[in-house]
């Protein structure tokens, strides 16, 4: 069972009550890698050299999980040699917390992507952040509690009857599939990717849309549906990484 499903979402005749206008990438730009406290004030003030941000909102950051900065070790892990502690995969890796930008003029989105910012980033407390243009994300990342319980390979098991309380229940992309088509009603129509298990039991699922604007719309509806909701279902433009949780709680130096 796959813990991996991709996923299209076709545009279909769309209907007069589906307004794509706010949801045009416009001058919004993505920035990765970000510290996980990082605040909006911050953000602000580190792209005012381009101009000023009319709005900024910030994805995938727990701090309900942040211990705090003096939970950190004082001191890198020590390697040996000088490559082995440069490289250390468990110091460079990258944090999960993004954020949305929009600038109140073009201006400052063009200076936000000349090729020296798209090569070194914009620097936030000692955090190399990438800087790409909104319209180039038109892919949403579904994460499913009710399959991430289960580890890698783990077929989801069935309690005999009467022998103890039966396991979380699982969803199969078959019914996230379905799901998911109520949830875009007649405007956008879900289909697994050729080659998907309608068995398996993803832990993400991967929905490519025709545009930013059709992603983005997808996003609004997916987070207002209360069957969703019940689910538990977390969307994000990107897929979360698995050492999120490390970086959440501070346990991994950048």
């Amino acid at each position: 069972h796959m813990r991996y499903t991709k996923f299209d979402g076709i545009l279909l005749s769309p209907s007069p009550s589906m307004d794509l206008g706010p949801h045009c990438p416009g001058r919004k730009v993505c920035m990765d890698n970000l510290p996980i406290d990082v605040t909006e004030a911050e953000i602000r003030d580190a792209v005012s050299f381009f101009g000023p941000a009319a709005n900024v909102t910030i994805y995938n950051q727990r701090l309900d999980l942040d211990p705090g900065e003096d939970s950190m070790p004082k001191q890198r892990p020590k390697k040996a040699g000088y490559w082995a502690n440069t490289l250390d995969k468990e110091i460079r890796k990258e944090t999960p917390v993004y954020a949305f930008v929009e600038f109140s003029d073009d201006g400052a989105l063009e200076r936000s992507y000349t090729d020296n910012v798209r090569i070194f980033g914009v620097v936030i407390r000692q955090h190399c952040s990438r800087v790409s243009l909104a319209s180039e994300f038109d892919t949403l990342y579904l994460e499913i509690p009710a399959n991430e319980e289960r580890k890698e390979g783990e077929e989801p098991q069935s309690a005999p009857f009467g022998d103890g309380p039966s396991p979380p229940p699982v969803e199969h992309s078959l019914e996230i599939e379905m799901r998911l088509r109520d949830v875009m009603g007649a405007d956008i129509f879900i289909v697994m990717g050729l080659g998907e298990h309608e068995w398996a039991t993803p832990a993400t699922v991967e929905v490519k849309f025709p545009s930013h604007e059709v992603a983005s719309w997808a996003k609004g509806k997916i987070e207002e549906s209360e069957e969703c909701k019940a689910a538990g279902y977390r969307v994000n433009w990107f897929k979360t990484r698995p050492d999120a949780m490390k970086h959440w709680k501070r346990e991994v130096l950048i």
